[in-house]
């Protein structure tokens, strides 16, 4: 038998193995038959913003001037991302509270958790991009300074009716918003010299909304995510141990493993 025949059985055996695995099979489990947690969802009252760009102790001018930051309303940026939160939350099939229906949840089962959203936070500065390029079999690079925004997200996942003195487990998001861009380089026949022409597109605040609203729906998968690997590892048999990470994409149907595509746990 070739080793690329032995090669091809050993995967598919591997794959077997871990489709078969007890982690995935719970994984199946909190997907499609198990009734998922009731959620308790708070937002922050307000946004830590922050210029970056500007020295500390010095006084921005017309280079560190921040671009949106400044223009952003706080009360539009939290309505944005909570309506886009909690609507993708109830696409996953979870039963989600807010403030205003308090009273309700403190009704539903054991079952439940409170999310709270304990901080966001906004740190405007510029970053360089390196563009390279080849011009007549040589490569050029010309450094790019860009705008960026940084979003960053605190979660605290609380369980209702978890043992006393259990403390929140906080979960930690964040991305990045730039400018974009269009560079050229280019060989004038002439004079012999490289140029770079550069056209850039700065970041609007209907750019930046745009960006809370996927973060919003990315994050509202990461709960999903939180809350399926938070029952497999409390249904797994005392003598297995959770090893890996799982994913739903609710698009494509289907649980994978991640590495990195998940929130940071900052209390671990």
């Amino acid at each position: 038998m070739s080793r690329n025949i032995l090669f091809t059985l050993s995967l598919v055996v591997i794959w077997i193995m871990f489709s078969c695995s007890p982690e995935r099979k719970l994984a199946k489990q909190f997907v499609g038959t198990v009734t998922k947690p009731s959620l308790l969802v708070l937002m922050p009252s307000t946004i830590f913003k922050e210029n970056l760009k500007v020295p500390e102790g010095e006084v921005p001018d017309s280079l560190t001037q921040a671009v949106i930051i400044d223009k952003l309303i706080d009360s539009v940026v939290l309505n944005r991302f909570n309506a886009s939160y909690v609507k993708e939350l109830r696409n996953y099939g979870l039963q989600v509270f807010q403030d205003a229906s308090v009273a309700d949840f403190m009704n539903v089962d054991s079952n439940a958790w409170v999310v709270n959203i304990a901080q966001i936070e906004l740190q405007e500065y510029v970053t360089t991009y390196v563009d390279t390029q080849e011009v007549l079999g040589m490569e050029y690079s010309y450094d790019v300074p860009l705008n960026g925004v940084n979003s960053a997200y605190w979660f605290e996942f609380s369980r209702i009716n978890a043992p006393e003195n259990t403390k929140p487990e906080v979960m930690f998001a964040a991305n990045d918003l730039y400018d974009q861009f269009d560079g050229k380089l280019n060989f004038d026949i002439f004079t012999g010299v490289i140029n770079y022409y550069l056209q850039s597109d700065t970041i609007t605040e209907s750019d930046f909304y745009r960006q809370i609203d996927f973060s919003a729906r990315l994050y509202a998968g990461y709960t999903f995510d939180y809350l399926m690997n938070n029952y497999i590892g409390t249904n797994l048999t005392n003598d297995l141990q959770m090893r890996r990470y799982f994913r739903y994409d609710p698009y494509q149907k289907s649980i994978f493993v991640t590495e990195v595509d998940k929130f940071i746990p900052l209390n671990q």
